[in-house]
């Protein structure tokens, strides 16, 4: 009987040391989120929290600080893993990282197939009426034997379509072609000014990146005039052990609007 007492004292004695701990946890992590958004002096000298990713774990916590540029885009980025008052807590900066405008992606996944979370940033190079260019950064997570982050090169976009896609425009066909896979598309049945068309295809003003199922993917619209796209590329990303570079490249054809 007294041995079922005393287990029973002990579970309940921890049940509440760990709701404790759980309450001081949230209570750390509330103060954090709003601290680090928090303006001390003025918007040049103190870093905002862009983008988030919060876990149940606490030093899994990721946050996207930085300083405002103007009324809409930021620079000098860092990167925070963890809460701030945790002698575990991971800060990188990047001072030279910018983002135009709208929210940076922040994704917190493995996509080196290593069993270790990376940190991936997408941020906005440039954006308009019919524009938004993308800058991918990824930092692999590394335990040797501590945790650490470390950035790792991508191939981009643009660099990929102007290596390995062609594009050709014969009449009314326009033609992309990727290795020894070729895709026509006939321009006449899409409703756009012919006196606007380029003389070729053209990607390179709306890019995307995403992640799926561990993949990274990037997407540009092909356009055959200035407001006239006609599809997409969709690049997969493979790691190679030194950089992101294409595994394999698509044309998604955009089917035409229906006539009145």
């Amino acid at each position: 009987m007294g041995d079922k007492m005393n287990k029973r004292f002990f579970l309940l004695l921890l049940l509440f040391f760990l709701l404790i701990f759980q309450g001081d946890i949230n209570k750390i992590y509330a103060n954090q989120v709003r601290n680090i958004g928090e303006h001390k002096k003025d918007l040049e000298d103190n870093q905002v929290v862009t983008a988030m990713v919060h876990s149940d774990i606490w030093y899994e916590n990721i946050f996207l600080l930085a300083k405002k540029f103007n009324s809409m885009a930021h620079k000098n980025f860092t990167i925070q893993v963890g809460l701030s008052g945790s002698s575990s807590v991971l800060q990188y900066n990047f001072p030279e990282w910018y983002n135009d405008k709208f929210s940076p992606d922040l994704f917190y996944e493995d996509l080196n197939k290593d069993e270790l979370k990376d940190i991936i940033v997408v941020l906005i190079s440039g954006s308009g009426t019919g524009l938004s260019t993308k800058d991918i950064h990824i930092l692999h997570q590394k335990v040797d034997p501590y945790q650490r982050f470390e950035e790792v090169s991508v191939d981009p976009i643009s660099s990929v379509v102007k290596r390995l896609v062609k594009f050709e425009k014969e009449g009314e066909m326009a033609i992309i072609t990727i290795g020894k896979k070729t895709y026509k598309v006939d321009v006449s049945k899409f409703d756009y000014n012919p006196k606007t068309y380029f003389p070729k295809p053209f990607t390179g003003g709306v890019e995307e990146y995403r992640i799926e199922k561990g993949i990274l993917y990037g997407t540009t619209v092909v356009y055959i005039s200035p407001s006239g796209s006609i599809g997409e590329l969709e690049i997969e990303y493979l790691w190679d052990g030194t950089k992101y570079s294409p595994n394999k490249i698509e044309f998604r054809p955009q089917r035409p609007s229906p006539s009145e």
